[in-house]
């Protein structure tokens, strides 16, 4: 649970703070750097809030059902609801079009943001396989042959420079 200080702070002071937190996450230029920043200033509790935050907000703007969103991310169906009434609300403008142009406009930086929404959909797909052998092997072979796209796109533009 989320503890806040009783003592309030002013508006002022939060929008500064807020923008330099903003300006320090723009800086972190690797992913090992935001990945170790995240995990120093984020509990293990806090960062699986929002990372099922953000695949609840992907798999609505992609439409899956709430039946799916659910089983897969074993989420409830009050946290989708509030997410998807968030979103019609604006809440998520700025994330949604984020997503939205680098999924059209594609870029070796942000590959790791597209390896995360493909893990997504590579997950549901498992989720939603039947029990029984060979799911543990589908999930793996998609796993390999992402990778193996990822080696080739890199030997790529290590042939281009």
């Amino acid at each position: 649970m989320v503890r806040i200080s009783k003592k309030q702070t002013s508006n002022k002071v939060l929008a500064i703070m807020g923008e330099q937190f903003a300006k320090h996450i723009a800086r972190l230029s690797t992913v090992a750097e935001a990945e170790s920043f995240f995990k120093e200033l984020f509990t293990a509790t806090e960062r699986v809030l929002y990372m099922k935050r953000f695949a609840v907000l992907i798999m609505l703007e992609r439409g899956y059902s709430f039946s799916v969103i659910k089983k897969v991310l074993q989420v409830s169906q009050t946290t989708i609801s509030r997410i998807q009434r968030e979103r019609k609300g604006g809440c998520f403008d700025h994330t949604v079009s984020y997503i939205e142009r680098k999924r059209r406009k594609p870029h070796a930086r942000h590959e790791q943001e597209s390896n995360f929404i493909t893990f997504l959909e590579g997950l549901l797909e498992v989720v939603m396989l039947p029990q029984g052998k060979g799911r543990w092997k589908y999930i793996w072979d998609i796993m390999e042959r992402d990778e193996r796209r990822r080696q080739e796109r890199l030997r790529e533009k290590a042939k281009r420079k």
